[in-house]
This record gives C-alpha cells, sequence and structure tokens, in this order.
C-alpha cells in the first residue's frame, strides 16, 4: 500500500491502476499455468502470489478510494465500515470454499482467482459501458 502511494506519486492514477492490474494478471496467470501443469515448486507459488497480491494491493487502493467519490460526505464512514465488512466476509467464503475443495493441489486456489478475476472483468465491462471507469473531476455531492 506504501509502494502503491509512492507510483501514484511517481506515474499518477491510470498508469499504476494498470500496471497492477497487470501484475495480478501475471501472477494469477502462473499460478493457474503451474496448478495445472503440476509443478510442484513452492518457489513458483509463492511468486504466482505474491505478484498477484502486490498487484492486487496496488489497485486496491486506487478503487477503494474511487469508489467512495459517489458517495456524500456524511456517509463515507459507514461507507467505508460496509465496505470493509464486505471484503472480510467475501475472503471468508473465498477460503471456506477453498478449504472444502481442498485436493492436496493449488487448483483450487487457481479456481478461486480465476473466478474472481472474471467476476473483476465483468464489473469493469459494465462500468466501461455505462462510461464511468474514471472518478469525477469534482466530487459528487448527493443531497438528502
Amino acid at each position: 500500500s506504501l509502494f502503491s502511494a509512492y507510483l501514484i506519486k511517481k506515474w499518477g492514477m491510470p498508469l499504476t491502476k494498470t500496471f497492477g492490474s497487470l501484475i495480478y494478471l501475471l501472477g494469477v496467470a502462473l499460478l493457474v499455468t503451474s496448478s495445472y501443469q503440476e509443478v510442484h515448486s513452492p518457489l513458483i507459488l509463492i511468486i504466482s502470489m505474491a505478484l498477484a497480491s502486490l498487484g492486487s494491493s496496488l489497485t486496491c487502493t486506487i478503487y477503494f478510494s474511487y469508489s467512495l467519490t459517489y458517495i456524500g460526505e456524511h456517509l463515507k464512514g459507514s461507507a467505508m465500515s460496509l465496505t470493509q465488512s464486505l471484503r472480510l466476509a467475501l475472503s471468508s467464503g473465498l477460503v471456506w470454499f477453498a478449504a472444502n475443495r481442498f485436493d492436496g493441489s493449488t487448483k483450487p486456489i487457481s479456481e478461486i482467482a480465476l473466478l474472481c478475476t472474471a467476476i473483476c472483468l465483468a464489473l469493469y465491462v459494465l462500468l466501461y459501458r455505462r462510461s464511468q471507469l474514471f472518478a469525477p473531476a469534482t466530487p459528487i455531492v448527493r443531497e438528502t
């Protein structure tokens, strides 16, 4: 997260977001490939998970702040709390899913990574069609 703040200052948000997304996709691709090619090297697993985690952390900072631009100032605390609660619930659910599907290999982890990537890409396409990929120049203030 600290590194993402540095990159945002150095490169800007769009380039940091793109770089983080590409690093994440590279990590997931390496994980899936090594899982289904039955590579048993722990180093490959560590590298693929580290790449996916690095890419994810680079983009999470940007997407989290972006998502709050559509929330009024009086609701930002509640929105942040809800977002974190959903993130933790989703993480717990995915860990449960992986534990139930565990077969001694990394295939369940690969399947979860692919599922999450597919969902994110579908949401990205929906946002792209609605022209909401970028945060507005000025925050939107909704009156109640």
